[in-house]
């Protein structure tokens, strides 16, 4: 009887001890998944940044240009043209209300001093008018197969060299990740070709980790890095030039947009033509008198 009992006592201990481990090896599998999952995730939203950063962000702000920017421009132009004559008259009336005469190279150094902020503003804009321009008319079309082509290679180049991914110690993977950003944003298909190509042997086997504990922190970790990137991809499509996309795509909201610049245009063109009547006339009567 005690061996019959011994013996039934051993199977059940053996029994308990099988379906321990099998729930362990059952939840290991299941963080291991869930760490792949996250891995993969990651890389997703580096590319979607990579994406607007790189590609629609300069697309968008070329688009902007053409279809709204370059009167947003012209208006600030005019807004400081109508500023430069009201002032102009301004400093014209002064002289005259103490009796002075009017003294065109003082009022004129005088004024490229007031405004020098504003021109520097202005041809800053311009500066970058003319490079969105240039870029613009420089970007190459691609075939659909080639753009999918384009984003797997990124893809591959992302998980293997992005500093975000462990591979910010590492100097070759720094320099063909900056190499690697440039060619995407330039749409240069054989660039990355190459590069992916070139950089295969600075692949990284992901390290092992076999413990639930070490595995719960890596997912916990990845998570908190998952998180804090999603934030990131927020906060870029909430902020212009990406905000902007749905406007510009909204025949619409150009066509409004369109006309209240060139409303506003013509009326600060309205107040600098009436300021320097103002002023033909002051210095008309100052002959006179």
């Amino acid at each position: 009887m005690g061996n019959a009992m011994h013996s039934v006592s051993n199977g059940c201990f053996n029994d308990s001890h099988a379906s321990t481990t099998q729930n362990e090896e059952q939840y290991i599998n299941e963080l291991q998944a869930q760490i792949e999952e996250l891995r993969a995730k990651i890389v997703d939203t580096l590319m979607q940044i990579d994406y607007i950063t790189l590609q629609e962000n300069p697309r968008i702000k070329a688009d902007y240009a053409v279809k709204v920017g370059y009167l947003v421009n012209e208006l600030l132009r005019a807004q400081v043209e109508a500023r430069r004559e009201r002032r102009r008259y301004e400093m014209a009336q002064a002289r005259a209300n103490a009796g002075a005469s009017i003294d065109d190279a003082a009022i004129a150094e005088a004024l490229a001093a007031e405004l020098a902020a504003w021109e520097q503003r202005i041809q800053e804009r311009f500066e970058e008018f003319a490079q969105q321009m240039e870029e613009r008319e420089s970007r190459k079309p691609m075939t659909p197969a080639e753009s999918r082509e384009m984003k797997k290679l990124h893809r591959n180049l992302v998980k293997r060299l992005h500093p975000d991914l462990g591979n910010a110690e590492d100097p070759d993977s720094q320099r063909f990740f900056l190499i690697t950003q440039a060619a995407f944003k330039a749409g240069d298909l054989e660039a990355l070709r190459a590069i992916e190509f070139a950089t295969r042997h600075l692949d990284k086997q992901p390290k092992e980790i076999n413990g639930i504990g070490e595995l719960v922190a890596e997912r916990e970790l990845l998570q908190a890095q998952l998180n804090i990137t999603e934030e990131r991809l927020q906060s870029i499509m909430q902020q212009d030039p990406y905000a902007l996309k749905a406007k510009i795509e909204d025949a619409q909201w150009v066509c409004e947009k369109v006309k209240q610049l060139k409303e506003e245009i013509a009326q600060q063109e309205a107040a600098r033509d009436a300021y320097k009547q103002r002023f033909d006339e002051l210095r008309g009567s100052e002959g006179h008198e």
